[in-house]
């Protein structure tokens, strides 16, 4: 029994220590299939990792539906309160705010540098506003469609803005960015299982004449297929690690963009990278595409490898 257990560590050995002569016998070859290996993984995963950022800080954001109603300038106070009156018995309206054309005419006075260009008009150029909050029934959809265009028809609305539209755009956009990340995945995941198929399959061809001397002498399919398959677990362990590293470092550097813009809108703190599952994801994937590009070529020479 424990001539068994000792010859097929032996076994496991021999294929590794093969494998490692064979990867410093071509260490350009190597390099560079391992570099292809480790960008193919790193960009896709790179930006599946950002756009996790992303999409925590869009869900800390705080998206109540706010409509501003822009009414026609130089309208007198009886009527601006009048239209408020009306807008908050519409369905859909929690509750409104006004800001006067007085006091809209203040804050852009403060908040600008134009007060020698401001004093030029005879009247006050700015319309008064009313903030409008939907309810929550009333904060997407057809329903918000509905109170959009019933705000638009009052008499004497000018224009209607909501908050809502450019955070729905804004979402539309990361789940295209997202979409298109999942593709770029696929896309490179084939890229580095044809590399690997070819890299097995000429290592295969080359020693085509062996594994003949081998299933002569009585060898395993087992056996034979052993080195290969370690070959492919080498490249997709390092490839897999390089691309760890790359992911972690690209999205150190746009994390902490993310968390200035957070900052900006008061979002707070995001959460921190977890290298760790970075790295445990980038191997695991490695692994797994490099297993399937080594066992493509090896179901293609079946007939030459002997089945257990």
């Amino acid at each position: 029994m424990l001539t068994i257990i000792r010859q097929y560590f032996e076994s496991h050995y021999f294929a590794l220590a093969n494998t490692w002569l064979r990867m410093k016998r071509m260490p350009l070859t190597a390099i560079l299939s391992i570099s292809l290996i480790a960008i193919s993984l790193s960009l896709p995963g790179t930006l599946l990792v950002v756009l996790g950022n992303a999409q925590s800080v869009l869900s800390k954001l705080d998206r109540p539906a706010l409509i501003s109603v822009y009414l026609t300038p130089r309208l007198a106070s009886d009527t601006v309160t009048k239209i408020k009156s009306e807008i908050l018995a519409m369905d859909g309206v929690e509750q409104t705010h006004l800001i006067s054309a007085e006091d809209a005419f203040t804050q852009f006075e403060q908040q600008s540098e134009m007060q020698g260009s401001l004093s030029l008009f005879d009247d006050n150029p700015f319309p008064a506003v009313i903030e409008v909050s939907a309810q929550a029934d009333y904060a997407s959809g057809v329903s918000l469609n509905t109170l959009l265009v019933n705000l638009q028809q009052l008499r004497y609305v000018d224009r209607v803005e909501t908050n809502i539209i450019w955070l729905q755009r804004l979402d539309g956009l990361v789940n295209f960015v997202q979409t298109l990340a999942w593709l770029l995945a696929v896309l490179f995941t084939m890229v580095v299982v044809l590399v690997i198929s070819n890299i097995i399959r000429t290592e295969i061809d080359s020693r085509s004449e062996e594994i003949e001397v081998q299933e002569l002498l009585g060898a395993t399919g087992t056996f034979i297929r052993r080195p290969f398959l370690y070959s492919g677990l080498a490249y997709g362990l390092i490839g897999g690690i390089g691309a760890g590293i790359f992911i972690i470092v690209a999205s150190s550097l746009i994390h902490s963009r993310l968390q200035n813009l957070s900052e900006l809108y008061s979002i707070g703190w995001l959460e921190e990278l977890n290298y760790f599952i970075i790295i445990s994801n980038s191997v695991a994937a490695a692994l797994a595409i490099c297993l399937l590009g080594t066992w493509v070529p090896l179901l293609n020479y079946r007939k030459n490898i002997k089945r257990t």
